[in-house]
């Protein structure tokens, strides 16, 4: 069967686009880490309220954010919950909901789920973590 040349141009696209997702993913699963990976406590990030980080939006977007906000949130038995909340000084609301890389202003990694909440002027974040 013949192929056309339009066709095998879209094909290749296609198939060059789907070998950078992997990179991508492998990326992003191998962040350094400084405590906050280990154990996602409350305890563990209350110490840096009121500091910068850094959330990567793409590879070359970096939505700076302050950590706002540690409050606790309904438990289960034997379990921990807790919820960040991130502040944009821009106010500008770039992220969609989604799992990120995170980084802490000193350089160290790590990978959170992250919604936009309220308003999209004042530019606030919140991630939701429920440990065992």
């Amino acid at each position: 069967m013949a192929t056309s040349r339009r066709n095998f141009l879209r094909v290749g696209a296609l198939c060059a686009i789907g070998a950078g997702v992997p990179a991508a993913v492998v990326q992003a699963g191998t962040v350094k880490s400084f405590g906050f990976k280990e154990n996602y406590s409350k305890q563990a990030f209350l110490p840096y309220l009121n500091s910068q980080f850094f959330i990567q939006g793409g590879p070359l977007d970096k939505v700076e954010v302050v950590l706002e906000k540690v409050s606790d949130s309904k438990t289960r038995f034997g379990s921990e919950s807790f919820s960040l909340l991130f502040k944009d000084p821009s106010a500008s609301m770039r992220l969609g909901q989604s799992t990120y890389v995170v980084e802490h202003a000193k350089g160290e990694q790590f990978t959170l789920f992250v919604v936009p909440v309220g308003k999209p002027e004042v530019g606030l974040y919140q991630a939701v973590i429920n440990t065992k």
